[in-house]
């Protein structure tokens, strides 16, 4: 593991972090003030494809900074597809919250997005 990969690995942890512990916490924001600003021109959609757009580069910087990109991503893109999946597994069983196949689709396509970018 080279010394890049150390530190994307502390900043990927961190934005998963972030993604399930603190996010949840500011949708009631989403729920008021925000989407009275925002809602004319941002849907709550695109704010999930920014949100995992960010994970999916990191991850790709993380898998580029190794010696054998393709084989670490190999590993690594299963597992950050699974945050997807698992950020709205876990909405499934929080009050006011739904599990939607649709909002995991935004999810993996801000991923993709992030290791296109």
């Amino acid at each position: 593991m080279t010394q890049r990969q150390r530190r994307l690995r502390w900043w990927v942890g961190g934005y998963v972090a972030a993604l399930f512990g603190l996010l949840p916490a500011a949708l009631p924001c989403w729920n008021g003030w925000a989407q009275d600003v925002l809602g004319r021109f941002v849907t709550i959609e695109m704010i999930h494809v920014g949100q995992y757009l960010g994970l999916g580069w990191l991850a790709a910087g993380y898998a580029w900074a190794g010696e054998d990109p393709f084989r670490t991503w190999t590993g690594l893109g299963p597992l950050v597809a699974g945050v997807g999946l698992g950020d709205e597994i876990v909405q499934g069983y929080l009050p006011q919250r739904v599990f939607q196949w649709s909002d995991v689709l935004f999810n993996w396509m801000g991923i993709a997005l992030g290791v296109a970018g």
